[in-house]
């Protein structure tokens, strides 16, 4: 029967470090452009207050281009940390379900993992069963003795 695919431990920690890096830089772009956005706000609030010039208020819009194109980035780079958690949970599932039918014997047999299984322990079963039937062979001999008195 073939064997499904399990990832690796290995593979799903990298998925899920890579996940929290793009998570922090991502964390990190948003906070700056908020800031930014506060301030070009503050610029627009300014001029249509009359306190700023023309000029400022060029730079805040071409600032809240720059803001919006970082938002976009970070939307995108969100969506690829999402994959990554999403392609992690189905592994992580893959493999607990696969732990889980072990458990309860539907998968492969891995003789000697659980308690009472292996080669081992059949051996030490096989020997009980003897060291039974010799003692009552043993016992069964002396009755059988005892009810045929004509042999000696």
């Amino acid at each position: 029967m073939p064997r499904a695919h399990t990832p690796s431990r290995h593979l799903i920690g990298n998925r899920v470090a890579s996940a929290k890096s793009r998570t922090e830089k991502v964390q990190e772009d948003i906070q700056l452009a908020e800031a930014e956005l506060h301030l070009a706000s503050k610029v627009i609030t300014d001029k249509l207050a009359e306190k700023a010039t023309d000029a400022d208020l060029a730079k805040a819009v071409a600032h809240n281009d720059q803001i919006e194109e970082k938002l976009r980035d970070a939307g995108e780079e969100l969506k690829v940390v999402n994959e990554l958690l999403t392609s992690e949970e189905r592994d992580r599932k893959q493999l607990e379900q696969s732990l889980q039918e072990l458990r309860e014997g539907d998968g492969p047999s891995l003789a000697g993992s659980r308690s009472g299984e292996g080669s081992a322990s059949v051996i030490d079963h096989l020997r009980e069963l003897t060291r039974h039937k010799l003692n009552s062979d043993h016992a069964v001999q002396p009755a059988r003795d005892a009810a045929s008195p004509g042999k000696l």
